[in-house]
């Protein structure tokens, strides 16, 4: 059976495709995830008591 010309390149563009689009989705998910931890702890900061000073270990 002869190759068809196009196929190669409609499977190359179909991996492409998925490839791009698991870029997307990982990036998306990092970015959530650092965007989501600076939300929460913007929300917070406000709550958040100072007992102490830092560096100052002693008693």
């Amino acid at each position: 059976m002869a190759r068809r010309p196009g196929s190669e390149r409609g499977k190359a563009l179909s991996i492409m495709k998925i490839a791009q689009f698991v870029n997307v989705f990982l990036f998306a998910l990092v970015a959530g995830i650092f965007w989501g931890t600076w939300f929460s702890l913007s929300r917070s900061i406000s709550s958040i008591t100072r007992r102490r000073s830092w560096g100052s270990d002693g008693p």
